[in-house]
Protein backbone atom coordinates (compact mmCIF):
# COMPACT_ATOMS: atom_id res chain seq x y z
CA UNK A 1 0.00 0.00 0.00
CA UNK A 2 2.92 2.34 0.71
CA UNK A 3 4.20 1.90 -2.85
CA UNK A 4 0.78 2.81 -4.25
CA UNK A 5 0.47 5.78 -1.90
CA UNK A 6 3.54 7.30 -3.55
CA UNK A 7 1.45 7.79 -6.72
CA UNK A 8 -0.98 10.47 -5.57
CA UNK A 9 -4.62 9.63 -6.25
CA UNK A 10 -3.95 6.07 -7.39
CA UNK A 11 -5.28 4.30 -4.25
CA UNK A 12 -8.46 6.38 -4.31
CA UNK A 13 -9.01 5.73 -8.02
CA UNK A 14 -8.51 1.99 -7.60
CA UNK A 15 -11.06 2.00 -4.79
CA UNK A 16 -13.56 4.21 -6.64
CA UNK A 17 -13.65 1.79 -9.57
CA UNK A 18 -14.64 -1.00 -7.17
CA UNK A 19 -17.34 1.17 -5.59
CA UNK A 20 -18.76 1.90 -9.04
CA UNK A 21 -18.92 -1.80 -9.90
CA UNK A 22 -20.80 -2.48 -6.67
CA UNK A 23 -23.23 0.33 -7.43
CA UNK A 24 -23.76 -0.97 -10.97
CA UNK A 25 -24.58 -4.42 -9.59
CA UNK A 26 -27.25 -2.95 -7.31
CA UNK A 27 -28.74 -0.91 -10.16
CA UNK A 28 -28.85 -3.99 -12.41
CA UNK A 29 -30.53 -6.07 -9.71
CA UNK A 30 -33.07 -3.37 -8.88
CA UNK A 31 -33.98 -2.88 -12.54
CA UNK A 32 -34.62 -6.58 -13.09
CA UNK A 33 -36.48 -6.93 -9.78
CA UNK A 34 -38.83 -4.09 -10.70
CA UNK A 35 -39.61 -5.72 -14.02
CA UNK A 36 -40.23 -9.09 -12.39
CA UNK A 37 -42.55 -7.58 -9.76
CA UNK A 38 -44.83 -6.35 -12.53
CA UNK A 39 -45.32 -9.78 -14.10
CA UNK A 40 -48.45 -11.93 -13.65
CA UNK A 41 -48.06 -14.52 -10.90
CA UNK A 42 -49.45 -17.38 -12.99
CA UNK A 43 -46.84 -17.43 -15.77
CA UNK A 44 -45.76 -20.99 -16.68
CA UNK A 45 -42.12 -21.19 -15.60
CA UNK A 46 -41.07 -23.76 -18.19
CA UNK A 47 -42.68 -22.41 -21.37
CA UNK A 48 -43.17 -18.68 -20.97
CA UNK A 49 -40.90 -16.57 -23.25
CA UNK A 50 -41.19 -13.76 -20.69
CA UNK A 51 -39.75 -15.98 -17.97
CA UNK A 52 -37.00 -17.10 -20.36
CA UNK A 53 -36.14 -13.45 -20.99
CA UNK A 54 -35.67 -12.77 -17.28
CA UNK A 55 -33.62 -15.92 -16.82
CA UNK A 56 -31.37 -14.63 -19.62
CA UNK A 57 -31.04 -11.28 -17.86
CA UNK A 58 -30.14 -13.10 -14.67
CA UNK A 59 -27.32 -14.89 -16.48
CA UNK A 60 -26.06 -11.61 -17.94
CA UNK A 61 -26.17 -10.10 -14.46
CA UNK A 62 -23.96 -12.89 -13.17
CA UNK A 63 -21.45 -12.30 -15.96
CA UNK A 64 -21.37 -8.57 -15.25
CA UNK A 65 -20.92 -9.23 -11.53
CA UNK A 66 -17.93 -11.38 -12.37
CA UNK A 67 -16.28 -8.42 -14.11
CA UNK A 68 -16.29 -6.54 -10.81
CA UNK A 69 -15.13 -9.61 -8.87
CA UNK A 70 -12.22 -10.06 -11.29
CA UNK A 71 -11.24 -6.45 -10.75
CA UNK A 72 -11.37 -6.75 -6.97
CA UNK A 73 -9.23 -9.88 -7.14
CA UNK A 74 -6.78 -8.10 -9.42
CA UNK A 75 -6.37 -5.22 -6.97
CA UNK A 76 -5.84 -7.66 -4.09
CA UNK A 77 -3.01 -9.31 -6.06
CA UNK A 78 -1.52 -5.97 -7.07
CA UNK A 79 -1.32 -5.00 -3.40
CA UNK A 80 0.72 -8.19 -2.94
CA UNK A 81 3.05 -6.96 -5.69
CA UNK A 82 1.82 -9.60 -8.17
CA UNK A 83 1.15 -8.58 -11.77
CA UNK A 84 0.76 -11.66 -13.98
CA UNK A 85 -2.56 -12.83 -12.49
CA UNK A 86 -4.16 -9.34 -12.56
CA UNK A 87 -3.32 -9.04 -16.25
CA UNK A 88 -5.06 -12.36 -16.82
CA UNK A 89 -8.12 -11.04 -15.00
CA UNK A 90 -8.10 -7.95 -17.22
CA UNK A 91 -8.17 -10.16 -20.30
CA UNK A 92 -11.23 -11.97 -18.91
CA UNK A 93 -12.89 -8.64 -18.12
CA UNK A 94 -12.44 -7.45 -21.70
CA UNK A 95 -13.86 -10.65 -23.14
CA UNK A 96 -16.78 -10.53 -20.70
CA UNK A 97 -17.89 -6.99 -21.55
CA UNK A 98 -17.76 -7.87 -25.25
CA UNK A 99 -19.89 -10.96 -24.65
CA UNK A 100 -22.39 -8.89 -22.68
CA UNK A 101 -22.77 -6.62 -25.69
CA UNK A 102 -23.35 -9.62 -27.98
CA UNK A 103 -25.87 -11.05 -25.53
CA UNK A 104 -27.74 -7.73 -25.37
CA UNK A 105 -28.11 -7.82 -29.15
CA UNK A 106 -28.94 -11.53 -29.50
CA UNK A 107 -30.38 -13.48 -26.56
CA UNK A 108 -29.54 -16.80 -28.25
CA UNK A 109 -25.87 -16.11 -27.44
CA UNK A 110 -26.76 -16.32 -23.74
CA UNK A 111 -28.27 -19.77 -24.07
CA UNK A 112 -25.33 -21.02 -26.11
CA UNK A 113 -22.96 -19.64 -23.46
CA UNK A 114 -24.89 -21.20 -20.57
CA UNK A 115 -25.09 -24.57 -22.33
CA UNK A 116 -21.30 -24.96 -22.71
CA UNK A 117 -20.38 -28.12 -20.81
CA UNK A 118 -17.29 -29.51 -22.54
CA UNK A 119 -14.00 -28.11 -23.77
CA UNK A 120 -15.05 -28.95 -27.32
CA UNK A 121 -18.22 -26.90 -26.97
CA UNK A 122 -16.25 -24.05 -25.40
CA UNK A 123 -13.79 -24.00 -28.29
CA UNK A 124 -16.65 -24.04 -30.80
CA UNK A 125 -18.32 -21.10 -29.03
CA UNK A 126 -15.04 -19.17 -28.96
CA UNK A 127 -14.40 -19.71 -32.67
CA UNK A 128 -17.98 -18.80 -33.58
CA UNK A 129 -17.88 -15.44 -31.78
CA UNK A 130 -14.17 -14.62 -31.90
CA UNK A 131 -14.48 -12.03 -34.67
CA UNK A 132 -17.60 -10.28 -33.26
CA UNK A 133 -15.89 -10.11 -29.86
CA UNK A 134 -12.79 -8.55 -31.40
CA UNK A 135 -14.94 -6.03 -33.28
CA UNK A 136 -16.56 -4.94 -30.02
CA UNK A 137 -13.21 -4.74 -28.25
CA UNK A 138 -11.98 -2.47 -31.03
CA UNK A 139 -15.10 -0.30 -30.74
CA UNK A 140 -14.60 -0.03 -26.97
CA UNK A 141 -10.87 0.74 -27.36
CA UNK A 142 -9.98 -2.44 -25.47
CA UNK A 143 -8.17 -4.36 -28.21
CA UNK A 144 -4.64 -3.47 -27.16
CA UNK A 145 -5.25 -4.21 -23.49
CA UNK A 146 -6.86 -7.54 -24.41
CA UNK A 147 -3.94 -8.59 -26.60
CA UNK A 148 -1.22 -7.38 -24.23
CA UNK A 149 -2.83 -9.02 -21.21
CA UNK A 150 -3.21 -12.27 -23.14
CA UNK A 151 0.44 -12.22 -24.16
CA UNK A 152 1.73 -11.43 -20.69
CA UNK A 153 -0.52 -13.65 -18.58
CA UNK A 154 -2.31 -16.33 -20.60
CA UNK A 155 0.39 -17.48 -23.03
CA UNK A 156 3.82 -18.85 -22.18
CA UNK A 157 5.88 -16.01 -23.59
CA UNK A 158 9.13 -14.53 -22.32
CA UNK A 159 7.43 -11.30 -21.29
CA UNK A 160 5.60 -13.28 -18.62
CA UNK A 161 8.88 -14.72 -17.34
CA UNK A 162 10.59 -11.33 -17.40
CA UNK A 163 8.06 -9.70 -15.05
CA UNK A 164 9.35 -11.65 -12.04
CA UNK A 165 12.92 -12.27 -13.18
CA UNK A 166 15.75 -11.23 -10.88
CA UNK A 167 19.47 -11.71 -11.41
CA UNK A 168 22.09 -11.20 -8.71
CA UNK A 169 25.88 -11.61 -8.64
CA UNK A 170 27.87 -12.08 -5.45
CA UNK A 171 31.27 -13.26 -4.31
CA UNK A 172 31.88 -16.05 -1.81
CA UNK A 173 35.56 -16.13 -1.09
CA UNK A 174 37.21 -17.02 -4.37
CA UNK A 175 33.94 -18.03 -5.97
CA UNK A 176 31.67 -15.78 -8.02
CA UNK A 177 28.06 -16.85 -7.77
CA UNK A 178 25.50 -15.77 -10.37
CA UNK A 179 21.94 -16.31 -9.18
CA UNK A 180 18.82 -16.28 -11.36
CA UNK A 181 15.31 -16.57 -9.97
CA UNK A 182 11.65 -15.82 -10.69
CA UNK A 183 9.95 -13.91 -7.87
CA UNK A 184 6.32 -14.30 -6.85
CA UNK A 185 6.32 -10.58 -6.04
CA UNK A 186 6.89 -9.01 -9.43
CA UNK A 187 7.59 -5.44 -8.31
CA UNK A 188 11.27 -4.61 -8.72
CA UNK A 189 12.06 -2.03 -6.00
CA UNK A 190 14.91 -0.70 -8.14
CA UNK A 191 12.65 -0.25 -11.18
CA UNK A 192 9.10 0.20 -9.84
CA UNK A 193 7.97 2.04 -12.99
CA UNK A 194 7.68 -1.24 -14.91
CA UNK A 195 5.08 -2.51 -12.46
CA UNK A 196 3.28 0.77 -11.93
CA UNK A 197 2.88 1.52 -15.64
CA UNK A 198 0.97 -1.76 -16.00
CA UNK A 199 -1.16 -0.97 -12.96
CA UNK A 200 -2.10 2.50 -14.19
CA UNK A 201 -2.23 2.20 -17.97
CA UNK A 202 -3.59 -1.34 -18.24
CA UNK A 203 -5.48 -2.46 -15.12
CA UNK A 204 -6.97 0.86 -14.01
CA UNK A 205 -7.48 2.32 -17.49
CA UNK A 206 -9.39 -0.78 -18.61
CA UNK A 207 -11.89 -0.24 -15.78
CA UNK A 208 -12.59 3.27 -17.06
CA UNK A 209 -13.08 1.96 -20.60
CA UNK A 210 -15.48 -0.74 -19.42
CA UNK A 211 -17.49 1.75 -17.37
CA UNK A 212 -17.49 4.26 -20.24
CA UNK A 213 -19.19 1.67 -22.49
CA UNK A 214 -21.56 0.31 -19.88
CA UNK A 215 -24.68 1.93 -21.29
CA UNK A 216 -24.06 0.28 -24.65
CA UNK A 217 -23.13 -3.17 -23.33
CA UNK A 218 -25.49 -3.47 -20.36
CA UNK A 219 -28.66 -1.42 -21.03
CA UNK A 220 -30.25 -2.70 -17.81
CA UNK A 221 -27.92 -0.36 -15.93
CA UNK A 222 -29.86 2.82 -16.67
CA UNK A 223 -29.50 4.96 -13.55
CA UNK A 224 -29.02 8.56 -14.79
CA UNK A 225 -27.01 9.73 -11.81
CA UNK A 226 -24.61 6.84 -12.27
CA UNK A 227 -24.29 7.07 -16.06
CA UNK A 228 -24.34 10.83 -16.44
CA UNK A 229 -22.55 11.98 -13.29
CA UNK A 230 -20.63 9.46 -11.23
CA UNK A 231 -19.00 7.45 -14.02
CA UNK A 232 -18.09 10.55 -16.12
CA UNK A 233 -16.62 12.18 -12.99
CA UNK A 234 -14.50 9.11 -12.36
CA UNK A 235 -13.30 9.05 -15.97
CA UNK A 236 -12.47 12.77 -15.93
CA UNK A 237 -10.56 12.34 -12.69
CA UNK A 238 -8.69 9.36 -14.10
CA UNK A 239 -7.84 11.21 -17.32
CA UNK A 240 -6.26 14.02 -15.30
CA UNK A 241 -4.29 11.44 -13.37
CA UNK A 242 -3.20 9.73 -16.61
CA UNK A 243 -1.87 13.01 -17.96
CA UNK A 244 0.29 13.40 -14.85
CA UNK A 245 1.38 9.77 -15.08
CA UNK A 246 2.33 10.20 -18.74
CA UNK A 247 4.59 13.08 -17.82
CA UNK A 248 6.06 11.11 -14.92
CA UNK A 249 6.80 8.01 -17.02
CA UNK A 250 7.67 9.74 -20.31
CA UNK A 251 11.37 8.92 -19.98
CA UNK A 252 10.56 5.20 -19.97
CA UNK A 253 7.63 4.88 -22.36
CA UNK A 254 6.86 8.04 -24.31
CA UNK A 255 3.98 6.37 -26.18
CA UNK A 256 1.89 5.25 -23.21
CA UNK A 257 -1.88 5.79 -23.76
CA UNK A 258 -3.30 8.94 -22.28
CA UNK A 259 -7.06 9.37 -22.30
CA UNK A 260 -10.18 7.24 -22.37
Amino acid sequence: QKVFADYGELPELLNEAMVLYQTCNRVFGQAVSQEVSGLPRDLPLDTSPIVAEFVAKHHRGLLFTRIGVLYGTAVADLLRMRLTAPLGYVRLQCESIALLKLMAEDSSVIQQWVNIQTDKEGIAFYKKYQNPVRDILKKYNLSNAYSQASGAALHSRFIGVAQGYKSARREDGLRIIQEHRINVQELDPENPHRFMIRVIFTVLRVQALILANLKDAVPEINDKLLLETRIPQFIDRLNRFLELACAHFAQYFPDVPQKN
